[in-house]
C-alpha cells in the first residue's frame, strides 16, 4: 500500500541518551556492493548498546555508492543462545475467519509481549477490502505450533529454541495415517467433546491424551506410542477443510497437520501400537490406562478406517505409519511468512535491478522505489532484525540494493517483509525506528525477540 514519505531536514536521535558513538575508523566492507563504508554515527547518536548477554543494539550510517547515505539499526545476538526465544506475534487475536485487528507494535508490547521481551520487527499483512480495520498476513502464520494462517506456500521463517532459524516456502499438509491398500486416515479432533464426535467422518481418526481416556461406544481405538514423548503434544494443529483424496474425497475438517515444502517428499515415523486393552484394539466403553508419551486413536465402527486401523495394529510388526513435519521444519515452532527471500546461502536472491520477485507488487512499487526496509537475517554465527533507512529519513534504497547490502555485512540468509511505511524497528525504552519521526503504523504481526 502506498503512503507519502515524510522528509525531515534535521536529525532526531530517537535513542540519543543510549551511548555516545565512539568516532571509529569506518569499516570497509570486504564484498563489493552498494556501500563503500561504514561507522558509527556521530555523536550524540549512539552506536552500540548490549541489551542482554551476547543481545547488542546497533546503529551504523553506510556511505553509499549511489544515493543517499542510509542509517541501518540491528538488533542482534549469538545463535544457540538458550537464553533467546524468537516468537510470530499476531498484534491482536486472530477472528475465526484468521483476520486480525490492526494494532501498533508497541501497544501489542505494553499488553501482551512476551516474558523478557527486547524488541521487534514488522512482518507483512495485506488490508481486507474496505474493512481498514482488519488484515491478514501475507504468508503463513504458526504462533506455538498452532497455524492462525496457512498462506500460499511462499517465502517464510521459522523460529527454532535458542534463536535459531529456517528460512524456505513450507506448507502445512494434513498429518495421514496409513491403512490399507494406499488408503489413509486424517486426524479430525484432539481430545474431542462427545459432540465434537459427531463431526468426525469415517475416514478420520481422534487422538485421546490424558491417564485414562475411554473409547466411545460405537468406535474402537488402538494405544500408540512414538519414541518422542511430545508427538502428539507437539504436533502442528490447525483447522481446514480439506477433501482426503486417499480417504473418502469428500470435505472434511482436518486438526493435524506437518510442514512440509512442496517437494513431492513426504516424511514418515512408525507409531508402536500397545496390547493395551488384553489386545491390540480398544472396543467401546474400555478405559486403557495411558504412560506419558501415548495416546488413544479411536475410529468409528463399521466405517472407512476401521478395517485398516485393526489390520495395522494386529499385523506382526504391530506399527502404524504416520506422515510428520519435513526434517528442516521438524524443530520449528513458530512460522512468519514474509517476501521476498532476500539472501540464500551467502547469494543474493534477485540482484538484477528492475526485475520484481514473485509477490511483489506488479506495479514495481514494493520493489523498485527508494524505501525503508526490514529484514530477517542470520550469518554463521548470529541472528538480526535490521532495517535500513536513509539519514534524517530520508528515502531508503531499492529491493535489490538491500540485498546486496545484507551480503556486504555478513548476512548468508535473509528474507524481507513490508517496507515503507511499514518498516519498523521497536526496543522497548530505547527507541522506534519508522520512515517518519514519531511513526508507528498498525499492522497485523511481527517477530518478537526475547531473553529468559
Amino acid at each position: 500500500m502506498r503512503f507519502a514519505r515524510v522528509t525531515l531536514s534535521f536529525a532526531v536521535g530517537v535513542a540519543g541518551c543510549l551511548a555516545l558513538a565512539p568516532q571509529a575508523l569506518a569499516t570497509t566492507p570486504k564484498v563489493k556492493g552498494p556501500i563503500v563504508s561504514y561507522r558509527c554515527p556521530p555523536a550524540p547518536l549512539f552506536c552500540s548498546r548490549t541489551l542482554k548477554p551476547g543481545v547488542t543494539l546497533t546503529h551504523y550510517r553506510a556511505k553509499m555508492h549511489s544515493g543517499r547515505s542510509q542509517d541501518i539499526y540491528r538488533l542482534s545476538w549469538k545463535l544457540g543462545d538458550p537464553h533467546v526465544r524468537l516468537s510470530a506475534e499476531a498484534l491482536s487475536s486472530p477472528t475465526a475467519t484468521g483476520s486480525i485487528l490492526l494494532n501498533t507494535i508497541s501497544n501489542w508490547a505494553a499488553q501482551d509481549a512476551p516474558a523478557g521481551f527486547l524488541g521487534a520487527i514488522n512482518a507483512d499483512f495485506f488490508s481486507q477490502g474496505g474493512n481498514w480495520r482488519y488484515g491478514k498476513p501475507s504468508g503463513m502464520l504458526v504462533q506455538a505450533r498452532h497455524i492462525s494462517d496457512f498462506g500460499t506456500g511462499g517465502p517464510a521463517v521459522g523460529y527454532e529454541s535458542a534463536g535459531r532459524m529456517v528460512m524456505g516456502s513450507p506448507i502445512a499438509r494434513p498429518v495421514k495415517i496409513t491403512l490399507t491398500e494406499g488408503e489413509t486416515a486424517t486426524i479430525a479432533a484432539f481430545n474431542p467433546t462427545s459432540t465434537g464426535l459427531d463431526k468426525i467422518k469415517g475416514d478420520q481418526v481422534a487422538i485421546k491424551t490424558g491417564s485414562s481416556p475411554r473409547v466411545p461406544w460405537g468406535w474402537v481405538g488402538v494405544v500408540v506410542t512414538d519414541a518422542r514423548p511430545d508427538f502428539f503434544a507437539n504436533m502442528l494443529q490447525g483447522n481446514e477443510t480439506v477433501a482426503n483424496s486417499s480417504g473418502l474425497k469428500t470435505g472434511e475438517t482436518v486438526r493435524g497437520f506437518r510442514l512440509g515444502e512442496g517437494t513431492g517428499v513426504t516424511t514418515t515415523t512408525q507409531l508402536q501400537v500397545l496390547p493395551a486393552c488384553g489386545g491390540y484394539v480398544c472396543h467401546g466403553g474400555a478405559r486403557p490406562v495411558l504412560d506419558p508419551g501415548q495416546a488413544l486413536m479411536i475410529t468409528r465402527s463399521g466405517h472407512f478406517a476401521e478395517a485398516g486401523l485393526e489390520q495395522r495394529a494386529t499385523a506382526s510388526t504391530h506399527t502404524l505409519t504416520i506422515s510428520t513435519d519435513n526434517p528442516r521444519w521438524a524443530g520449528v515452532s513458530d512460522v512468519m511468512g514474509g517476501k521476498p527471500r532476500l539472501v540464500k546461502g551467502g547469494r543474493v536472491s534477485y540482484p538484477a535491478p528492475w526485475v520484481n520477485p514473485p509477490m511483489m507488487s506488479s506495479d514495481g512499487w514494493q520493489w523498485d522505489y527508494p524505501h525503508w526496509r526490514p529484514a530477517v537475517a542470520e550469518t554463521a554465527t548470529r541472528g538480526w532484525f535490521i532495517i535500513t533507512g536513509g539519514v534524517r529519513y530520508g528515502n531508503g534504497v531499492p529491493g535489490w540494493t538491500w540485498g546486496k547490502m545484507l551480503v556486504q555485512l555478513g548476512a548468508r540468509n535473509a528474507i524481507g517483509f513490508d517496507n515503507n511505511s511499514s518498516t519498523e524497528l521497536y526496543v522497548p525504552h530505547r527507541g522506534t525506528w519508522t520512515f517518519s519521526p514519531g511513526w508507528q503504523r498498525q499492522i497485523t504481526e511481527a517477530t518478537a525477540l526475547a531473553y529468559r
